[in-house]
């Protein structure tokens, strides 16, 4: 997107848009488009944002981590076996969170 647009949709002043995007993408939290090249389009990177993904079932418990496309960086599937009490299961999950939020190391992952 443009930083003339973002401006637009923030109500902000197309140097603030500047300023708040260079810092992002000192961050590597944004990209541009055509790096370099003056007023490029920026985007979310997608080394940067990651989402985490649960999937609990009666047989198995999976975490993921996906990026902004839906790429998945990281799954890791658990048999959750023969656990009937429900500190068994959060003993698996923080097991499995633990082991996908390591293989994936700095890098923003939300939780919702």
């Amino acid at each position: 997107m443009g930083r003339t647009r973002i401006g637009e949709i923030c109500g902000i002043r197309k140097a603030s848009v500047t300023d708040i995007c260079r810092d992002l993408i000192d961050r590597g939290a944004v990209d541009e488009r055509e790096p370099g090249f003056y007023r490029s389009e920026v985007e979310l990177s997608a080394n940067y944002w990651k989402a985490l993904a649960i999937l609990v079932s009666p047989s198995e418990v999976t975490a993921a981590v996906v990026d902004h496309t839906g790429l998945i960086d990281t799954r890791i599937t658990k048999k959750t076996g023969n656990r009937n009490r429900p500190e068994s299961y959060r003993s698996l999950l923080h097991e499995l969170l633990s082991e996908v939020l390591d293989s994936v190391p700095d890098v923003v992952v939300s939780v919702s």
